[in-house]
């Protein structure tokens, strides 16, 4: 695969969301490097419908090696870096949290310092288009008895897979702050669908179902015109639970007076009716996604 402008590396893109976003990406014509530890949740399986194409280079490795993550970019040269890999599921943290804290606090710090450095190394204009994509957590927010989060929301993140997530996106809010590296955090809600782990599609979805089923639409990413589009339908792939429906404009996004023009945090959701939300129709305009 030569390096061109349409070239994604995803990390965790052999688990459950991220080989959702390979095929997305891959269909829609773009060159995805897919960069996978395969641990408990990773599976080669997810991704044999991408057997054979030349579009698709898988490498199984750690977002921590800063080696071989530094190899790849240089090798593949991609536009956009989606960091999907991480230690996941609250009840996982508790059992054990030293995976958490290695992967979703160190390794999401090597992985921003490798990709910091890379972005220095490229023209103008490709610095200008040039996105780091934090996939994050709703979890973060900690509990609500009523109401509904916002992007202005305190962290209060109550479990040790909060806690590291929480570290990661305030470790890439800084490198954006700090070095100018343009950096984009999504505050996913619960996810179900094909490819599912299966100990969380059952007992962990059923629990805290009742509290987020007010926003049962679909969200699906797809490309068009070599563009990343955000698209929210009915009969698409993955399905995302919101109990946050918002249209307010993120904090630190370009359109706010407080932020920096680096930064933008949104989240991809989706109302009753299936349209897409406001913020997420000024958050597409503002990537340059349609």
């Amino acid at each position: 695969m030569s390096p061109v402008d349409n070239i994604a590396l995803i990390t965790g893109g052999a688990g459950f969301i991220g080989s959702h976003l390979v095929e997305r990406l891959v269909e829609a014509g773009y060159g995805v490097v897919n960069l996978d530890l395969l641990t408990y949740a990773g599976n080669p399986a997810n991704l044999s419908t991408l057997d054979g194409n030349a579009r698709h280079v898988f490498v199984r490795g750690d977002i921590g090696d800063r080696s071989l993550v530094r190899s790849l970019l240089a090798k593949h040269q991609p536009q956009v870096v989606f960091n999907l890999a991480a230690e996941s599921h609250v009840d996982r943290s508790i059992d054990r949290a030293d995976p958490f804290i290695e992967t979703n606090m160190t390794g999401v710090y090597r992985l921003l310092e490798v990709t910091l450095a890379y972005w220095r190394g490229l023209d103008a204009e490709r610095q200008r288009t040039f996105r780091y994509i934090q996939m994050s957590t709703d979890e973060v927010y900690g509990s609500i008895a009523d109401g509904v989060f916002t992007e202005e929301s305190n962290y209060t993140p109550n479990s040790p897979y909060a806690a590291s997530k929480a570290a990661g996106d305030h470790l890439t809010r800084a490198f954006g702050a700090t070095y100018g590296l343009p950096v984009c955090i999504v505050h996913a809600s619960n996810t179900y669908g094909p490819r599912q782990y299966p100990a969380i599609s059952s007992a962990g979805w059923s629990r805290s179902w009742p509290r987020r089923s007010r926003a049962r639409s679909i969200i699906s990413p797809a490309a068009k015109n070599g563009r990343i589009s955000i698209r929210c339908a009915r009969s698409a792939g993955i399905s995302t639970g919101t109990r946050r429906p918002q249209n307010r404009t993120p904090r630190g996004s370009p359109s706010s007076p407080t932020g920096r023009d680096t930064i933008c945090a949104t989240r991809w959701q989706a109302t009753r009716s299936g349209a897409c939300s406001a913020g997420v129709r000024r958050f597409a305009s503002r990537m340059g996604f349609r």
